[in-house]
C-alpha cells in the first residue's frame, strides 16, 4: 500500500466502503454507504465530493 501512495493522493478523492473499517496506513477520508444506496448516502457522497 505505501509503495501506491503518492498514486492514491494524486487520484482518489474519497473511499466509499460498505463496511467499517478504519485505514490507518492512508490519509483519506472513508464514506461508509448501504450496499442499498439511498438517497441519505447519495446526500453524503455529494457533500464529501463538494468539500474535496
Amino acid at each position: 500500500m505505501m509503495k501506491n501512495k503518492g498514486f492514491l493522493d494524486e487520484n482518489i478523492d474519497v473511499i466509499l466502503s460498505t463496511l467499517r473499517m478504519p485505514l490507518k496506513s492512508i490519509d483519506l477520508p472513508v464514506l461508509t454507504i448501504s450496499p442499498l444506496l439511498t438517497s441519505q448516502d447519495i446526500q453524503k457522497i455529494n457533500y464529501m465530493l463538494k468539500e474535496s
